[in-house]
């Protein structure tokens, strides 16, 4: 079939490496080029055919049914740039070719983005919100794909995950007879052990 054809087209041009590391260089001079219109007109029906479900609840609708009629589930993943100011620069499928990458083997693998402000941040859970909206429109039984790390500075998630882990292992060593429970007893007797000197007064 033409969807077939696409995939075969598509992750052939995937495979030269070169294409892959310059794709946002790319893209850019192709639009500096060609335009927007010639660009969209070129990459809708193949690179974002292949890999996006569409554009906006009208289109996703279409792909969302043929996979299910299939038995085929899905996960949505709703992309779009956070319009926060001039003053916070967010980065995107076309940014500059400077964002930096996760590389192994001098081979990229994954975009990172870095923290830049709360207003960001903000500017993130709006778009969450939508997302969430638009798998409801959809699929309303349906997931929706959300990185905790866009919505925090991530040296400061890292130290909350951190808290917690050591918040269920103080659990589990006061939980001394393992029954989910710690009484004031373990309490007591756990801590005195872990912390010589300080009163429970």
């Amino acid at each position: 079939t033409s969807q077939l054809i696409r995939a075969y087209l598509v992750f052939n041009i995937c495979g030269f490496r070169w294409v892959v590391n310059n794709s946002d260089r790319l893209l850019q001079a192709s639009l500096r080029i060609f335009g927007t219109t010639i660009v969209k007109w070129a990459l809708r029906p193949t690179m974002f055919g292949h890999f996006c479900g569409g554009e906006d609840l009208r289109t996703i609708q279409p792909t969302v049914e043929n996979l299910k009629r299939s038995g085929i589930g899905g996960i949505l993943d709703y992309a779009a740039e956070a319009d926060v100011g001039a003053d916070v620069t967010i980065s995107t499928a076309s940014a500059d070719s400077d964002v930096p990458t996760t590389t192994r083997s001098n081979q990229a693998l994954a975009r990172e983005y870095s923290y830049q402000t709360e207003r960001q941040c903000d500017a993130n859970v709006k778009i969450f919100e939508t997302a969430i909206r638009a798998v409801h429109g959809v699929t309303p039984d349906g997931f929706a794909a959300i990185k905790v790390t866009a919505l925090g500075n991530p040296i400061l998630l890292e130290r909350w995950s951190t808290a917690l882990r050591e918040i269920y292992k103080l659990f589990g060593r006061m939980d001394v007879d393992k029954d989910g429970m710690v009484t004031f007893e373990e309490f007591t007797n756990v801590w005195n052990q872990l912390f010589v000197g300080d009163s429970m007064e």
